[in-house]
């Protein structure tokens, strides 16, 4: 696992309060280099995934990593 990778996780598994999250490789590269799918949160959270999405990237934070 890239370094990068190993970050992101760490830091959304703290936001999130969850274990053994998952990163997908988005379609294109225009998307980006890693995904985080909300999906399975939304029914948990009783949220929209879109909102969910939102949340996290405003309580995210990875030292070395560009967003």
């Amino acid at each position: 696992m890239e370094e990068a990778e190993t970050k992101i996780l760490g830091a959304l598994e703290s936001v999130l309060g969850k274990k053994e999250l998952k990163l997908e490789i988005p379609p294109s590269k225009d998307l980006g280099d890693y995904a985080f799918p909300c999906f399975f949160l939304a029914k948990e959270l009783k949220k929209s995934p879109a909102d969910i999405a939102k949340d996290v990237a405003l309580k995210i934070s990875v030292k070395g990593v560009n967003a």
